[in-house]
């Protein structure tokens, strides 16, 4: 952040920013950006501003696990799509539940860990 002059605006990193990453994350990662990619990205971003490492580490599993599932970009998908004849619009479709579902669930895990953390 210091060498290239960006800023984010962000001066701590609580439950309600890693919602915020997460949801900005699985959403890149369903648009054809490797969950992996985000989280190298995200991690030289946040991990200067002093944040809870469980946190970082908790928001960017579950951003792997939630992205590479839902992506229909990714091999699992790829393979699927290849083997079965399947779409990618309808496994996206199909995953879409699924991954509003876990959404849901980590951002209640995230504000959680912080309650529990206090």
């Amino acid at each position: 952040i210091d060498a290239s002059k960006v800023s984010f605006g962000i001066s701590q990193f609580g439950a309600y920013e890693a919602s915020l990453i997460l949801i900005c994350m699985v959403v890149v990662s369903v648009l054809g950006i490797h969950p992996v990619i985000s989280i190298a990205t995200a991690g030289g971003i946040f991990s200067p501003l002093g944040a809870d490492p469980n946190l970082l580490g908790i928001t960017f599993l579950m951003t792997w696990a939630i992205g590479v599932s839902t992506t229909p970009l990714s091999g699992l998908h790829l393979m699927i799509q290849g083997r079965y004849n399947i779409r990618a619009l309808t496994l996206l479709r199909l995953n879409a539940g699924f991954a509003t579902v876990m959404m849901g669930c980590a951002v209640v895990v995230m504000h959680g860990y912080e309650l529990w953390m206090l």
